[in-house]
């Protein structure tokens, strides 16, 4: 999300160009020019909510033109929630006639059809492992998946 590594340069960025950006985080008040640069700006609305409340995401979506989605399970999660939330954010973005989605998910995914070779399914195990991220990796698969579906349905 917006306060993390990529969203953080994000934001910082899209206000940089001059873009209002409106960002959706369970804990706005937490978003302070103390800890975020860019907190202040006045091209910048804060909005309470969660993705995986629909009806959040849904007032998220009115009256913008596009939606980017940096968001990420917690390191260490034990599911990732990155499916659902995905699946609400289309939701919210057709009820609310939005056809520019920007998605970060992560490494390791492979387009349907695609095969990992024995290396980055050895590293994409490892990494998992290691870095206590198999919940996300496993998330972001079904991410992935999703989307490719949604793609398909729209282009077919």
């Amino acid at each position: 999300g917006c306060t993390g590594r990529c969203g953080t340069f994000f934001v910082q960025h899209a206000l940089n160009a001059g873009h209002n950006v409106r960002v959706l985080s369970r804990g706005p008040e937490r978003i302070t020019t103390e800890h975020f640069s860019w907190a202040g700006h006045p091209n910048l609305e804060k909005q309470k909510g969660d993705l995986c409340n629909p009806e959040d995401l849904s007032q998220a979506c009115k009256g913008i033109t596009s939606v980017v989605s940096l968001a990420g399970p917690p390191i260490g999660a034990k599911t990732s929630m990155m499916p659902e939330a995905i699946r609400n954010t289309v939701a919210a973005m057709r009820e609310n006639n939005i056809t520019r989605l920007i998605v970060q998910t992560g490494g390791f995914v492979k387009l349907e059809g695609e095969e990992a070779n024995l290396i980055e399914r050895s590293a994409k195990g490892a990494f998992g492992f290691f870095m206590k991220e198999k919940a996300t990796l496993e998330g972001n698969d079904k991410v992935s998946l999703f989307l490719q579906e949604e793609l398909f349905s729209v282009l077919h």
